[in-house]
């Protein structure tokens, strides 16, 4: 994970979903871990991680309630990355961060960029769509929806898995009986002003204090915003956020283009032709 937001990360706060890859903060911010299971119950439900370390679980919560398991405005950051796209209700996640920042606490946010993914054939996730996610009350209607995920899951992205993953990629029962923790939403950077727009207007205001997108996909696969809760809203987004980010990025970018990506084009029939001697043996 990359750290040129970590100076944003002051106080004492929170990180949601770190697993294995937590992210390093500066010295003196202390930081609670919280997911949805114990430590113990995450190697089961996640048997990739068995042989790997992944930090203690301090507090067991759903994002959906987290307000239950924090004071209202006690919270100086959250941090959550490559979490979002898993959740049910985004906007609902939102406004629990929005209840437990205290004003001008910040939101670490690291998001998959669906172009750099295995969701580059997906549709990306309308407004429209999160707001329908926010507004269903009904448990069985909320499955309904979920389930709706999984189908596009299953038609658009086991292509993009190993070979000896695309089976269970592809099965939808089975996918579905596990629970697999597939990304519900897909997004790209220019989707998220109009969801800090909307999160304004219903009285939830976020700024953006800071971001980054660089396109890349060989470089890195996703964006990260810097949102910082506000009292009262702000001056609207405008739909698209200017190229930004480190500049080191921009010169490795250079780099592939002239380099790497020739190289790939000329070696590509070769490596087809070795997998499928592979694949036939």
């Amino acid at each position: 994970m990359e750290r040129i937001f970590s100076g944003y990360l002051q106080g004492s706060g929170i990180e949601i979903g770190a697993l294995d890859h937590p992210m390093i903060v500066p010295q003196g911010t202390n930081v609670l871990y919280v997911d949805h299971l114990d430590k113990d119950s995450l190697r089961r439900h996640y048997p990739e991680l068995k042989n790997v370390e992944i930090v203690d679980v301090d507090i067991v919560a759903n994002i959906d309630r987290l307000d239950s398991a924090f004071p209202p405005n006690s919270l100086d950051f959250i941090i959550l990355n490559h979490i979002i796209e898993h959740v049910d209700d985004p906007l609902g996640a939102l406004i629990q961060f929005h209840k437990v920042l205290r004003i001008g606490g910040c939101l670490h946010l690291a998001v998959p960029d669906k172009r750099a993914t295995f969701d580059r054939d997906r549709p990306r996730t309308l407004l429209s769509h999160c707001i329908l996610d926010h507004e269903v009350s009904n448990e069985l209607e909320r499955e309904k929806r979920k389930m709706l995920h999984y189908k596009e899951w299953v038609a658009k992205v086991p292509q993009y898995y190993p070979k000896q993953q695309r089976d269970y990629q592809g099965n939808l029962e089975q996918l579905w009986e596990d629970r697999y923790c597939i990304h519900l939403h897909v997004w790209e950077p220019n989707d998220w002003p109009e969801i800090i727009n909307y999160l304004n207007q219903i009285n939830c205001p976020y700024s953006l204090l800071d971001y980054s997108n660089v396109f890349c996909p060989e470089l890195r696969n996703e964006f990260v915003l810097i949102l910082r809760k506000e009292e009262i809203s702000v001056r609207p987004l405008q739909n698209t956020l200017t190229e930004k980010g480190p500049l080191r990025w921009y010169i490795a970018r250079i780099c592939i283009r002239l380099f790497i990506r020739p190289l790939k084009f000329f070696l590509r029939p070769l490596r087809s032709f070795w997998l499928r001697c592979w694949e036939d043996k």
